[in-house]
């Protein structure tokens, strides 16, 4: 992964986009609220059950390199692409979190209940701001140590990560915002910055999440 830094002519540009994108297939709204009515197969997933990961079949000393001195986790491009699908959301979870794969909830933009797939792409692209689904899933899963609660909506809780970890990464590449980057000279792009907030700076959980991506994605 090559590490650069975002103009800020580019968040303006993905504001525009966004913005341009009235024929987007999934209607969603910054402001609505889903009804929260989660449809459970006849797997019941719990916060005492332990959540299945596949073996580890990458390198983890590659995930994060020189982590005390350059943190990088992902391209600003990526963080922002728009290309992650519905489908390929689902399908990264039915091969590592068949539980996640199976939960549905019912949401105001469809008649019938939606699977995750579909309930973190509408929450990760909305009229005032989007990033890439992969980065918003991966983030809710990791916040949740990957066990799915059963009395949640996850739809407010992922609209809620999306935009919060869009703004701070809006925030780091403001032109005036020099102080924040003087002070994580060790955080080499907006999108790394944005997840190191959104954990607390807590390492090992950064890790984690690089190691989530890399095997979902």
């Amino acid at each position: 992964m090559k590490t650069e830094k975002i103009p800020f002519l580019f968040f303006i540009l993905t504001i525009l986009c966004i913005n341009s994108c009235n024929n987007y297939s999934i209607k969603s709204n910054a402001t609505s609220i889903s009804t929260f009515t989660p449809v459970m197969s006849t797997i019941t997933p719990t916060f005492k059950e332990t959540s299945t990961v596949p073996p580890t079949f990458y390198n983890e000393s590659d995930c994060i390199k020189n982590i005390e001195i350059n943190l990088f986790l992902l391209s600003d491009e990526e963080f922002f692409a728009i290309t992650t699908t519905a489908e390929s959301i689902n399908q990264a979870l039915a091969n590592n979190y068949p539980q996640w794969a199976n939960y549905k909830q019912t949401v105001t933009w469809n008649t019938e209940p939606v699977k995750l797939g579909e309930i973190i792409l509408s929450a990760s692209f909305q009229e005032h701001f989007a990033i890439n689904s992969a980065v918003t899933l991966v983030t809710l899963g990791e916040s949740l140590d990957w066990l799915l609660p059963l009395d949640e909506d996850l739809y407010s809780k992922s609209l809620s990560i999306s935009e919060r970890l869009f703004l701070s990464a809006f925030e780091w590449s403001k032109p005036e915002n020099e102080e924040i980057r003087k002070s994580y000279p060790e955080i080499t792009n907006a999108a790394t910055y944005a997840i190191y907030i959104f954990f607390n700076k807590d390492r090992e959980k950064i890790q984690k999440w690089c190691y989530s991506y890399q095997r979902l994605f």
